[in-house]
């Protein structure tokens, strides 16, 4: 069982890091040396920086998620019952999402979509409404 010459902690025989620590492990050893290199100024290159921290890092990598615009919700959401504000606040999200690289912008063009349809429907069935109006008082009058 290989132990780590920087945490002590226990190894596999074939580890090449220590998983805790990152130290880069060798296999030759001699009796009581550590197999960490040191570093000077002489051999060192001009301008190199120097990392004495482990190879990589156990902590998980975490991800900003990138912020929702809130027209482009507000737009989305009226869109299924005041379709004319959905229109309004929908064009307005499109254009913050596109001005402020933020998330959003698919709610935005389907509130869009979904306020004009509803917008559409609702001409169409007053004007068939209005016709129909007319002309039973033509044929009734």
């Amino acid at each position: 069982m290989k132990i780590c010459p920087k945490c002590n902690l226990e190894l596999e025989e074939n580890a090449k890091f220590c998983p805790q620590c990152g130290t880069a492990l060798e296999t030759d050893f001699a009796a009581g040396e550590t197999g960490e290199k040191e570093f000077s100024v002489e051999n060192t290159a001009v301008g190199a920086e120097f990392h004495s921290g482990p190879a990589y890092s156990s902590q998980p990598v975490q991800y900003v998620q990138q912020r929702t615009n809130g027209m482009a919700i507000a737009g989305f959401v009226l869109s299924f019952f005041v379709p004319v504000l959905g229109i309004i606040f929908s064009a307005i999200g499109m254009k913050q999402t596109k001005e402020n690289n933020e998330a959003g912008r698919g709610l935005a063009i389907a509130g869009l979509v979904i306020s004009i349809v509803w917008v559409a429907i609702a001409l169409i069935l007053g004007l068939v409404g209005a016709c129909t109006v007319s002309n039973l008082i033509y044929y009734w009058g």
